[in-house]
């Protein structure tokens, strides 16, 4: 039995918001199948995928603050010590873009937790880590939600630039006045 680290992330919350409950409940379905358990669950709401997983709020507790970084091993050991990362065995998130929208960032995610015996699992991408056809559909995969990242950056900034051009208000926090 493995000790299972629950990520869920969420870009936008709204009042219509039910992703955060679908990706636990998927999550825990997904740890009580392979007959594992949940010990802690990282929930990053309102956190775009772009940002690097150690220095997300919640998500950067659980990880070392030098990952992706060239430090000594003392550096490295007394940074493994300040982070949660000795209380779990495998990271698991509903998909590889709720770890991260950035290739780089998950190759380096997936670096580490090869180096430090941990494993990385997605409950509906259905893909084998620990294979390199897995680690090529995890890039491929990785590569599709960066793609995406940016064709939502590219759309929320011609909507912004329409409604100046317009003069109409681009939402946000209401004007005072």
């Amino acid at each position: 039995m493995a000790r299972v680290l629950g990520v869920v992330r969420l870009s936008r919350v709204s009042d219509e918001t039910t992703s955060p409950e679908r990706q636990r409940r998927s999550i825990q379905r997904w740890a009580d199948q392979e007959g594992h358990v949940v010990v802690g669950w990282v929930e990053d709401i309102d956190v775009s995928g772009g940002v690097e997983p150690w220095k997300r709020p919640e998500f950067g507790k659980w990880l070392p603050s030098t990952i992706g970084k060239e430090v000594s091993a003392i550096e490295h050991r007394i940074a493994m010590e300040e982070s949660r990362a000795d209380e779990y065995d495998i990271l698991c998130a509903l998909k590889i873009d709720r770890l991260s929208r950035r290739v780089l960032h998950v190759h380096t995610l997936l670096e580490w937790c090869e180096k430090n015996g941990k494993e990385v699992a997605t409950v509906e991408d259905g893909v084998n880590l620990n294979t390199q056809m897995g680690k090529l559909l995890l890039s491929l995969i990785a590569s599709f939600a960066e793609g995406e990242l940016e064709a939502i950056k590219a759309r929320a900034k011609s909507s912004y630039n329409h409604l100046v051009k317009e003069g109409r208000w681009r939402g946000g926090r209401t004007p005072y006045g």
